[in-house]
């Protein structure tokens, strides 16, 4: 294409319907026009155009392009896969989604109890949550490698709760086992 011969009206057609296209500007200049980045935008700016919504228009407002609009493809209900319609229930995609966002309100649940300030039992993860006002005892324990290393796979499961409460519910859990068996 060549700038020269096309009118402005024409420039501004052709440029909006690309970008409507989803085609980058630079791609436009580069390799319609032929010539460098940003050369046609600044041809247009120098000529009254300005760029509104992503879309050249006049600035003098006497005769601007029709602005073409985008067309929106609603993927909500059904998703299309090689001609096979899949409904949202069967979409791997949203029930995967959907079980992450379950997972968070979880999450959100127990932070909630933690700020409370209160001793809870959490049904839905199964951790007792300890954070009373009364004051940890300070303790230094050494820990085989392998049982770090499966501390920190809890703590992955439970990204939300430090170090300290995870032990806390750990170690309560356990010792609450074994005392009852006794």
């Amino acid at each position: 294409m060549i700038y020269e011969d096309m009118s402005l009206e024409e420039v501004i057609n052709y440029i909006n319907t690309e970008l409507l296209k989803g085609r980058t500007m630079r791609a436009i200049e580069e390799n319609d026009f032929g010539v460098n980045e940003r050369v046609i935008a600044k041809r247009l700016s120098r000529k009254g155009t300005k760029k509104v919504d992503g879309q050249f228009v006049l600035q003098s407002g006497a005769k601007m392009p029709v602005k073409a609009e985008k067309q929106v493809i609603d993927t909500y209900e059904t998703k299309v896969i090689n001609n096979k319609i899949i409904s949202l229930i069967e979409n791997k995609d949203f029930v995967e989604l959907s079980e992450r966002v379950n997972l968070l309100e979880r999450i959100l649940k127990e932070v909630a109890c933690v700020q409370s300030g209160a001793k809870v039992v959490t049904n839905n993860l199964g951790l007792k949550i300890y954070s009373a006002d009364e004051k940890p005892v300070p303790k230094t324990i050494r820990l085989h490698q392998d049982i770090w290393d499966k501390i920190d796979r809890v703590k992955e499961q439970f990204p939300h709760i430090n170090y300290q409460t995870l032990l806390n519910s750990l170690i309560d859990e356990i010792t609450e086992k074994y005392l009852c068996d006794k």
